[in-house]
């Protein structure tokens, strides 16, 4: 009988310690984007095509009008480690991955580093803003 109060206490404190485990948080705003934040977008508009290599998206390709806020209506945007991507729903800011980008959702995008003046103009982005 000492045998299974012994085991009932060591389960009941197992279930106690279980029971106190942290749960996952809820998503929360996070900053707002450290570029866009002081700057205009380059471009402004929806996704037409989710570019991948091995599984990872490392693309969009971004159409848009050219407006009063913006340099480009269409353009080739590189994703890659240093981009920064966020989604914003009701004014705030939640960061977000490659993952989230999908063919239709309003953008906003901010370039680094050289701009290839072809048609589209490519470049990569440090901050994509999923807007819609």
């Amino acid at each position: 009988m000492k045998n299974f109060s012994l085991v009932g206490t060591i389960v009941l404190v197992m279930l106690i310690f279980i029971g106190c485990q942290p749960t996952t948080p809820t998503p929360t705003p996070t900053r707002t984007p450290i570029q866009l934040e002081t700057k205009n977008p380059h471009i402004r508009g929806q996704i037409i095509n989710v570019y991948t290599s091995g599984g990872k998206i490392t693309g969009i390709l971004v159409e848009g009008g050219k407006e009063t806020d913006t340099v480009y209506d269409k353009a080739i945007v590189g994703i890659n480690s240093e981009t920064h991507i966020y989604f914003k729903t009701d004014g705030n800011f939640m960061d977000a991955d490659s993952s989230l980008l999908e063919e239709g959702q309003t953008v906003e995008v901010l370039f680094t580093g050289p701009i290839q003046t072809s048609d589209p103009v490519q470049a990569s982005a440090i901050e994509i803003i999923i807007l819609k």
